[in-house]
This record gives C-alpha cells, sequence and structure tokens, in this order.
C-alpha cells in the first residue's frame, strides 16, 4: 500500500515483475534439483514431463538472470524489498501449528 501511494504505475510494475521473476527463477530451480535421483523417493513422481529433460529449466533460469541484468540497482533493491514485505506479512498470516 505504500508503495501504491508513493510510487507511479510504472515502478510498482517494475517491482513487481522483478520479484516475480525471482520466484520463477527460484522454481526452475527447485524443478532441476527435484528431477536429482536423490530424491526419487522423497518427492512424489511427477504427472507430467516436460520434454528435452532439465534443458527447459536451464533456459528458464539463464532468461531469468538475463532479464534482471538488465534491472538498474534500484530496481533490484525494490523488488528485493517487495520480496521481504511479502514473506513478512506471509509469516505474520500462517495459522498457528496445532
Amino acid at each position: 500500500m505504500t508503495l501504491a501511494l508513493s510510487g507511479s504505475f510504472a515502478q510498482i510494475a517494475l517491482v513487481s515483475a522483478l520479484a516475480r521473476l525471482l520466484m520463477y527463477g527460484g522454481s526452475a530451480a527447485a524443478t532441476l534439483r527435484l528431477r536429482a535421483p536423490r530424491f526419487a523417493g522423497t518427492a512424489k513422481p511427477a504427472e507430467f514431463t516436460a520434454p528435452f529433460g532439465p534443458a527447459m529449466p536451464l533456459v528458464a533460469i539463464g532468461v531469468c538472470i538475463g532479464l534482471a541484468a538488465g534491472a538498474t540497482r534500484e530496481q533490484l533493491l525494490g523488488g528485493a524489498a517487495a520480496l521481504v514485505v511479502g514473506a513478512a506479512l506471509y509469516l505474520t498470516q500462517r495459522p498457528a501449528a496445532d
């Protein structure tokens, strides 16, 4: 809300895009990690297997890094701040363990 009141729409959209970019890259990295034979008994087997094996997650990570490399320092800091605030909001809204 603070960012919405203090910034322009373009700034808000950019911060949102950078925060999502980090999440997409993390998801691609998790896909690679969960494909490892070490997790064969731990993780549920995939119901869908993307073609080209690990090539697609690697391409996705490369694209995320390339897009993030084009951002300015202020934009990267804004994206990181949005992730921190989002994580804090998530942690405060989690239900208590029984």
